[in-house]
């Protein structure tokens, strides 16, 4: 983990010297308006996970979901599924089964990764990316449907329709345009001139990465797949991953208090 952490500072490094950006000429106010969403990016997630426990048929409130978060997020440091492990092991604490908990995990995972790929896809087609453009629509359809055929049965044995999935893409959809916006921020704040669709063609690096479960947190792994994006839809290569290093830094030192004050606010 230690030589990933140090080739990814390298990588970040050189970027930035890549970009020649001197720290007088950073926009610290768009850089500020990034981190500000980070609140909103963490209560998405808890949302995520109250709505996964829905989907167990059980209940989860605010502030236990914020508090999974937490934990979630440092599990990610892990060679494995951090998050994912957090959320199963917790749901089971709650008596349902494993195999139930880990279908719904999976379901809302998958559900994730095809909005993502979606909406890079997308984003990919738009900047005439003809080949991995369409390959991109293509796997997050295939994901999407999956993970409605995966989701586990609600209460009464029916298998979960239009509802989980309206109420599930509202989650990941408004996760992955807060974390374009984060991106988009960050762009600017590096004085680069970029799109929202530029940034959508970035968001599918994250869920992408989480798959790799044996870096961990998929370290290094978002930065490469975002340095690959990157001339797909006319960005410099240096810019994409020192634009997601930034992103990842942030989201990590903010989420841990935030989550921590919201979770807070919840008991009162």
């Amino acid at each position: 983990m230690l030589a990933i952490a140090i080739a990814l500072l390298f990588a970040a490094v050189i970027s930035w010297l890549a970009l020649d950006i001197a720290l007088t000429d950073l926009r610290w106010g768009a850089l500020a308006l990034a981190a500000a969403l980070v609140p909103l990016s963490v209560t998405l997630t808890a949302a995520e996970y109250r709505f996964i426990a829905h989907s167990s048929n059980t209940a989860v409130g605010w502030r236990a979901a914020y508090r999974t978060t937490i934990v979630g997020t440092v599990a990610n440091l892990l060679p494995i599924p951090g998050a994912a492990a957090v959320r199963v092991n917790d749901l089971v604490a709650r008596r349902v089964t494993p195999a139930r908990a880990a279908a719904a995990t999976v379901a809302t995972g998958l559900l994730w990764l095809g909005w993502a790929l979606l909406l890079t896809g997308s984003a990919l087609i738009y900047r005439r990316s003809w080949l991995i453009g369409p390959l991109l629509v293509a796997a997050g359809t295939i994901a999407v449907v999956l993970a409605l055929m995966s989701a586990p049965r609600d209460q009464s044995g029916d298998r979960r329709g239009a509802p989980w999935l309206g109420t599930g893409s509202l989650i990941e959809l408004s996760a992955l345009a807060v974390g374009a916006l984060r991106i988009w921020l960050t762009l600017l704040a590096l004085g680069i001139s970029s799109t929202i669709v530029q940034s959508l063609g970035l968001v599918a690096a994250g869920a992408i990465a989480s798959t790799v479960g044996v870096v961990p947190g998929g370290l290094g792994v978002r930065e490469l797949v975002a340095g690959l994006l990157a001339p797909l839809v006319d960005l410099e290569v240096a810019a994409a991953i020192l634009t997601v290093a930034i992103v990842r830094v942030v989201g990590f030192v903010m989420t841990v208090p935030v989550a921590a004050i919201l979770a807070k606010k919840a008991d009162q």
